[in-house]
């Protein structure tokens, strides 16, 4: 199991919390969790940001009663457009190039994996000497 893919994730979140410790205020620290989540969704569903954001925030400024058109997934369909697709084709050629990697990876186990064997193959049995006569050390004779 790999987990490095959680651990990128992780990873900005565990930097930016030292360089978010100190926001200005009591009040700046919701305003910056807002605007993080609203980033979050717009990079969840592959929409340019700065196109989203803009939008978003000038119909805040007019106070527009159609706010549910700008949740991430009804504003990309609205606005192909705005939708990155070179970072699309990346992540498929990326998740295609992993499963090989792995489909072979898989292969090569199955096929140089070896058969279970005794555990000590080239030691006698424990107490018996290689003639079949008590071992001098145990002094003990063994049934064959």
């Amino acid at each position: 199991m790999m987990n490095n893919t959680s651990e990128r994730t992780l990873r900005h979140q565990a930097i930016g919390r030292k360089n978010w410790l100190f926001l200005g205020s009591e009040a700046a620290g919701p305003r910056a969790a807002v605007l993080y989540t609203i980033l979050a969704g717009a990079k969840r569903h592959r929409i340019e940001p700065w196109c989203y954001v803009r939008e978003l925030l000038l119909r805040l400024h007019v106070d527009d009663p159609r706010l549910e058109e700008m949740l991430p997934d009804r504003w990309a369909a609205a606005h192909p457009e705005a939708i990155l697709t070179h970072r699309l084709e990346e992540s498929r050629a990326r998740a295609a190039r992993t499963r090989a990697r792995r489909a072979h990876h898989r292969a090569r186990q199955k096929q140089t994996t070896p058969r279970p064997q005794a555990r000590y193959p080239h030691e006698p049995w424990m107490g018996r000497s290689l003639a079949g006569k008590p071992n001098s050390r145990h002094n003990v004779q063994l049934p064959i």
